[in-house]
């Protein structure tokens, strides 16, 4: 083990004068400290255009970018070079259920970069012109998504497997999301997002919590006041999506290029669930390892394509199972069949005690290695006191998993077919052709559930 990454102690926590709580681990031996200001508002929180406001859908993660073009104490070129001044990276990020702005500094320098990020998040200003300026960057990034299929793939898979629910809404929004939205809106969700009891500071590193909780107590912060619990409360009191039996759908795109891609989606059970280390192990079992059923069958056995993948993300209200592969568009067909029989072979013939614990072991690996990494690290920390109101230690997550057995994978399995897949392709040629290709692939994964 490299003793110089070891944390000295387990992580600490404490809570600010304004309710905002910090979470830090000491790790002696970087270079830097990475922090990150999570927010518990992401793309689920955004309001429809009702009431006389606008809608706010694709708000949180325009917010994320427009926030950075100028606050009240510094402009954009401010905020730019303070951070290059500092030897510091800067940037931020959007999902369902939060919204984190983070950094990477040099010790040293660090409180100079946790100057400019307090500001840059509650002093930021989202001024008309702002928002106008980076109106087209978003535009770009939305049409780059809608340029790749795998993305694309993924969007459109979650909407079909939650279509009249926040989940199942885009985190970038659409063209018409975007031209919707106003600088009204943008200043309203920020306004939401400031609420001190929702937010939680994590940092990682050679930090001293007493010392960085000190500088927090000092900046913009410290400042913030709490909205009333039952606003905050019914802004997240839509309904669980229900796990019950469900025909899957098809849905073709057509997007030209070279490759043809084809992604499935399901309903799995929600991040507090007993059953979701038995998906997660059912998920590495498929596509998650190069001894995975999909990766032997689609790249070893048959040659088809190079891109094979399956991954869990688990919500307060619900999780999904996404799997997915790839292939020139001139092999499409025999794609669409290698995916077919390793799923239909998953239910014929489910993976024994040696098979679970190949997809524990890179489950484990991929836990213990990714912590290696202060993001990852920092992440861990700051999603779980957000999302759970406690950090779950890493030797627990792994014990989770080693306690699946294969009884536990095959009532898992028998859960998610009862769901109904839901089948995306996108690739070049007509939607008639692509919808015509895909079609004996959806029907069988759904026959097998419903023959259940």
């Amino acid at each position: 083990m490299n003793t110089a990454k070891k944390a000295t102690e387990g992580p600490r926590i404490s809570e600010l004068s304004s309710g905002v709580r910090v979470v830090s681990e000491e790790v002696p031996g970087l270079s830097g400290i990475t922090c990150g200001v999570w927010l518990g508002m992401g793309s689920t929180d955004e309001r429809p255009g009702t009431g006389g406001h606008s809608s706010e859908f694709g708000g949180m993660h325009f917010l994320e970018h427009v926030l950075f073009k100028g606050t009240t104490r510094f402009d954009a070129f401010e905020i730019a070079s303070r951070t290059d001044a500092a030897g510091a990276e800067i940037n931020a990020f959007t999902a369902k259920e939060h919204t984190c702005f983070h950094m990477q500094v040099p010790t040293g320098s660090e409180w100079e970069a946790l100057e400019v990020l307090a500001s840059v998040v509650v002093e930021g200003t989202c001024t008309d012109e702002a928002v106008n300026v980076e109106r087209g960057v978003i535009a770009d990034e939305i049409a780059g998504r809608d340029d790749d299929p795998e993305d694309l793939a993924g969007e459109i898979g979650y909407s079909m497997a939650l279509p009249s629910h926040p989940l199942g809404r885009s985190i970038l929004g659409d063209s018409s999301d975007l031209d919707a939205l106003t600088p009204v809106a943008l200043r309203r969700l920020h306004a939401r997002s400031m609420d001190p009891e929702n937010i939680v500071i994590a940092a990682v590193g050679p930090v001293a919590h007493d010392e960085l909780c000190a500088h927090l107590e000092d900046s913009p912060f410290a400042g913030l006041t709490s909205r009333p619990a039952e606003a905050r409360y019914a802004e997240r009191a839509f309904d669980s999506p229900r796990l019950q039996p469900a025909s899957g759908e098809l849905a073709a795109l057509r997007i030209d290029g070279q490759q043809t891609h084809v992604g499935l989606t399901v309903l799995t059970p929600a991040r507090d669930d007993p059953r979701r280390p038995a998906v997660h192990v059912a998920a590495a079992v498929l596509g998650a390892g190069v001894s995975s059923r999909m990766f032997q069958g689609i790249r070893e056995k048959y040659g088809v394509g190079y891109n094979v993948f399956a991954g869990v993300d688990q919500f307060g209200p619900a999780g999904v199972l996404q799997l997915g592969a790839s292939a020139p568009a001139s092999r499409a067909r025999h794609l669409m069949t290698a995916v077919a029989e390793e799923l239909g072979a998953f239910d014929v013939m489910p993976p024994d005690e040696e098979e679970l614990g190949r997809a524990t072991g890179y489950l484990r690996g991929a836990i213990l290695l990714g912590y290696d990494d202060p993001m990852v690290r920092m992440g861990r920390l700051g999603r779980h006191l957000l999302e759970r109101g406690e950090i779950i230690t890493v030797e627990e997550s792994i014990e989770r998993l080693r306690r699946v057995r294969a009884a536990d994978v095959a009532d898992a399995w028998e859960l998610i077919l009862a769901q109904g897949w839901h089948t995306v392709v996108a690739g070049p040629g007509r939607e008639r052709g692509l919808r015509k290709l895909a079609s004996p692939l959806a029907r069988h994964i759904n026959d097998v559930g419903r023959a259940r």
